[in-house]
C-alpha cells in the first residue's frame, strides 16, 4: 500500500513544479 501512495506523491510534486513552470513562463511572457 505505500508504495502507490509514495508514486501518488511524486506524481502531486511533479505536476505542481511543472504548474509552477509554467506560470513562471507566463509571467516572464508578459513581463
Amino acid at each position: 500500500e505505500p508504495a502507490p501512495l509514495h508514486r501518488k506523491s511524486v506524481l502531486a510534486v511533479f505536476f505542481l513544479n511543472k504548474a509552477s513552470v509554467t506560470e513562471t513562463i507566463r509571467i516572464l511572457i508578459i513581463y
